[in-house]
């Protein structure tokens, strides 16, 4: 079976725990926040040093393990075994493991962590069992648009007031990974801490995670769009002056996905702002941005623009020998696409 992040969490704090979990995906916030949750239901009132034991996948030996799973709890009403990076087990002892995935141990609530896009092998024994006997949680990298929304969410309940500006510019500077996310969310909070105002907006992001109003991935993108060659030239120079601020294969990526968005909107036809922000999920000021790009990028210069992209990656990750440095190689993007 297959049960959402917020089911299974109201589930354990209803004392309705389950004897074995497996939670899965690329996204590590929904597994590292609901397993302890699990794990600390599941002993109330036990002693952990008696009824607690955690495995690490390449280390499982299932003799040993098979006997921690079926061993009674200690004064306590079950005990709890938590296999982390469960996804690194050996084959030949996974396949071993089957008869707990077949028949879970009623006084045990295991708990299998498997980070990875997918879960374990349907096709295996073990791995067809623990999927058909298991309370399964998915946990999937989110999107850019419904990463806003969990941000934006989240500062929230940090008892924050974020205007969708700020939300919007916190997501495209840190990505989508809900970690990084609040922890930057974390610290907004702690910095106003005491303060009447809990507002964030634009400024304050910029000034929190360091980011130079004038030399950005963001002004980059704009000057490409706005086809700004001296301006975009002037932005990467600057940019590339501060590598570790600005590391060049995240700058590449994000223009690659500002191109695979240019795509999308010239291959479906959109050019009304309305239309560019429902599909694109963005924001409207956001939305004007891409409005006034498509009339300097016609499909064919995106599409150029892309290789030339997809060449710069290349380049930065040594896979076709260039010897050109960081700074060159995005000085030749920027001349590369500005002639796209």
């Amino acid at each position: 079976m297959s049960a959402a992040y917020d089911q299974v969490l109201k589930q354990v704090k209803a004392g309705q725990i389950a004897p074995l979990y497996l939670l899965y995906g690329e996204e590590p916030w929904y597994i590292d926040q609901l397993y302890p949750q699990i794990e600390t239901a599941a002993l109330a009132g036990a002693e952990p040093s008696f009824n607690l034991d955690v495995f690490y996948g390449p280390e499982v030996d299932a003799r040993v393990f098979l006997g921690t799973v079926k061993s009674y709890p200690v004064m306590a009403a079950r005990r709890v075994v938590v296999v982390r990076d469960a996804q690194r087990i050996r084959k030949e002892q996974f396949e071993r493991l089957a008869p707990i995935f077949e028949r879970p141990v009623p006084t045990t609530t295991l708990i299998w962590l498997h980070r990875a896009e997918s879960p374990p092998d349907r096709r295996s024994k073990s791995g067809k069992a623990l999927m058909a006997n298991a309370i399964v949680v998915e946990s999937k990298k989110l999107y850019e648009n419904k990463a806003r929304e969990w941000a934006e969410a989240y500062a929230r309940q940090q008892g924050l007031e974020p205007d969708s500006q700020a939300i919007y510019l916190l997501v495209e500077a840190l990505g989508t990974s809900l970690q990084v996310l609040a922890n930057e969310i974390d610290k907004l909070a702690l910095r106003l801490t005491g303060q009447a105002s809990k507002q964030v907006n634009a400024a304050l992001i910029y000034d929190s995670i360091q980011l130079d109003r004038d030399y950005n991935v963001f002004e980059l993108i704009n000057a490409l769009g706005a086809n700004d060659a001296t301006r975009a030239h002037r932005i990467a120079r600057q940019m590339t002056l501060y590598l570790k601020q600005h590391p060049p294969v995240l700058i590449v990526g994000q223009i690659q996905s500002w191109l695979f968005k240019l795509a999308q909107l010239q291959h479906q036809g959109l050019r009304a702002e309305g239309e560019v922000t429902r599909a694109l999920g963005v924001h409207p000021f956001v939305a004007k941005g891409y409005v006034a790009a498509l009339g300097a990028w016609p499909i064919g210069r995106v599409l150029a623009g892309l290789e030339a992209v997809h060449a710069a990656d290349c380049d930065l990750k040594g896979l076709r020998g260039s010897r050109l440095d960081e700074a060159h190689i995005m000085q030749t993007l920027i001349f590369d696409l500005m002639k796209a």
